[in-house]
């Protein structure tokens, strides 16, 4: 089969359309047709370069995730003292990114709400690929949870586990906040959600570090 030859700026541009209304409205709620029309493209080009919108979502997500590695900055996990200061330096950091970088943090965090209402091939997919942006995450706190002591009996596979939950759990609350608020664009306006997080985590921590 002939590769498409495909022109650097138009693809970038429907990828950006995809970023604006999948980050809106979501995959279902989304045609071909209305991402088209905000690219400036034709529907037969859209569908010429990227074949149907579940292959168009899922090259979006890799977009996105792409761009955000491509922004991360490791020092601002290894830098810090214990988990609380990690949690509240790194959410503060991705906040600034989110408000910097609206169109593809939307996308990121709309999508891994509607993951389960997804088409079986995309939520199977992007389960792989958010496997894979877990075992990144892992590589960013090492250095913190290495310099810990856990208290026995628990596990560092028992603090990754707590840990995930509630950042996980604060995160959506933030995110769902952020939406409420679209006027946000600033870090100060989001200061209380960061402290709130960083409590959720000291109380988590002072239950399994000695003494």
């Amino acid at each position: 089969m002939k590769e498409v030859v495909k022109d650097p700026e138009k693809k970038q541009a429907m990828i950006e359309a995809s970023l604006k209304l999948f980050g809106n409205k979501g995959f279902a709620a989304t045609k071909m047709e209305e991402i088209a029309l905000e690219a400036g493209v034709s529907k037969g080009l859209l569908f010429h370069y990227f074949g149907n919108k579940t292959n168009l979502y899922l090259e979006t997500y890799e977009y996105a995730r792409q761009f955000f590695y491509q922004q991360i900055n490791p020092a601002v996990w290894a830098s810090s003292n214990d988990f609380s200061e990690m949690v509240e330096q790194s959410m503060r950091y991705k906040l600034g990114l989110q408000i910097k970088y609206p169109l593809e943090f939307n996308f990121l965090f709309y999508c891994m709400g509607e993951i389960q209402q997804l088409p079986e091939k995309i939520k199977s997919q992007l389960s792989e690929k958010m496997q894979e942006e877990y075992q990144v995450t892992i590589q960013l706190i090492t250095p913190v949870l290495d310099r810990i002591k856990i208290k026995a009996p628990y596990t560092r596979d028992d603090v990754l586990r707590v840990l995930y939950f509630v950042v996980q759990g604060e995160t959506e609350a933030i995110q769902k906040e952020m939406n409420r608020h679209p006027e946000w664009v600033s870090l100060e306006q989001l200061e209380p959600m960061v402290k709130r997080m960083k409590t959720s985590l000291t109380l988590v921590q002072n239950g399994f570090l000695k003494e």
